[in-house]
C-alpha cells in the first residue's frame, strides 16, 4: 500500500485516508474491534508498527539524502533544483520539496 512513499505529495486529507485504512488493517489483524475501546497508539504497539506519518517523513528524507548525493549532473538532482520561471495563478501557494525537507526535518528534529 505504501510502494514508492518517498515520493508522494501527501495532503492532510491523503495522509489521514491512509492512517485510518492502516488502523483498520491493524485492528483487523489483531481481532480489536472498536467497542473494546483501545486505542490506535497501543494497537499500533501491540503490532510493533511505526507511526505512519513518521514513516513517511522518513522515507521521504532518506530519498531526498539519495538524490543529494548524487552527481551534479544526474537528471534527479536537476530535476529536485528546477525553478520553473513565470507567475504562478492567486491562489494558495503549492509547497516546494525543500520546504517539505525543512518541515520534516523539523518535526523529526533532525539536523
Amino acid at each position: 500500500m505504501l510502494y514508492a512513499e518517498e515520493t508522494w505529495a501527501l495532503t492532510e486529507r491523503l495522509e489521514g485516508l491512509l492512517a485510518s485504512c492502516v488502523h483498520r488493517v491493524l485492528s483487523y489483524r489483531s481481532r480489536v474491534r472498536w467497542q473494546d475501546r483501545i486505542t490506535n497508539e497501543e494497537i499500533r504497539r501491540r503490532c510493533g508498527v511505526e507511526n505512519l506519518e513518521h514513516r513517511l517523513r522518513k522515507m521521504k528524507l532518506k530519498w531526498f539524502g539519495h538524490v543529494k548525493r548524487r552527481d551534479e549532473n544526474s537528471i534527479l538532482r536537476r530535476a529536485m533544483e528546477l525553478e520553473v520561471d513565470g507567475r504562478r495563478p492567486v491562489v494558495r501557494p503549492k509547497k516546494t520539496r525543500s520546504k517539505v525537507v525543512e518541515e520534516d526535518t523539523r518535526q523529526l528534529n533532525i539536523t
